[in-house]
């Protein structure tokens, strides 16, 4: 064998890893949907264990509820920010300053 054979074998099988790479990968994706159309089968085919059929009235009056006092339950105006976002004419920055 000579050098030039040798490196056409190596080029080649290295030309080849490409396309064989993608196709796996395009396996493995269809074998992740054929899973999840599987799954979405079982959910659809899936009956509620509720009733439908009869009914119930709610009790007249006020409903009950239970209410707990937070005492020292601070949370600064930066992180309601930062996990609502600006809403409201009256939002504040990250920084805590009026925006």
């Amino acid at each position: 064998m000579t050098v030039g054979t040798a490196y056409l074998i190596y080029s080649y099988s290295r030309q080849l890893m490409g396309p064989l790479g993608e196709i796996s990968g395009q396996i493995a994706d269809f074998a992740q949907a054929g899973a999840s159309l599987t799954q979405i089968i079982t959910l659809l085919e899936t009956r509620p264990a509720l009733e439908t059929g009869g009914r119930q009235t709610l009790p007249s009056g006020a409903l009950a509820m239970a209410h707990t006092l937070m005492q020292d339950f601070h949370v600064s105006k930066a992180t309601v920010y930062r996990y609502l976002g600006g809403v409201g004419h009256d939002h504040v920055g990250t920084t805590g300053q009026h925006s």
